[in-house]
């Protein structure tokens, strides 16, 4: 069931719930986060190129990714899928 789960698109309303109803990221918004940090970080070394290192300007900071300043989070559990599928039941049987 986790490999299915899984296997969604991260826009999905499934993958969404499971992720406390926040927005997952997709393989392109984590490629346009790395094109961010590569372009931060050659603008910074061009502007500190001909400048001394005890003068230079600090690094730039990662684009935020998520769970970056977090745990990783745990695995999927039968208990947290019947939480969800109890949560989720609505008027259809």
């Amino acid at each position: 069931m986790a490999v299915l789960i899984w296997g969604l698109p991260p826009e999905s309303a499934t993958r969404q719930a499971i992720n406390d109803g926040k927005p997952l990221w997709s393989t392109t918004d984590y490629l346009l986060a790395d094109l961010i940090d590569v372009s931060q970080n050659t603008t910074w070394v061009m502007a500190n190129k001909d400048v001394p290192r005890h003068d230079q300007s600090k690094p730039p900071k990662p684009y935020p990714r998520p769970g970056m300043d977090q745990p990783k989070k745990a695995n999927i559990t039968a208990a947290a899928l019947m939480a969800f599928r109890e949560r989720t039941k609505g008027g259809a049987s």
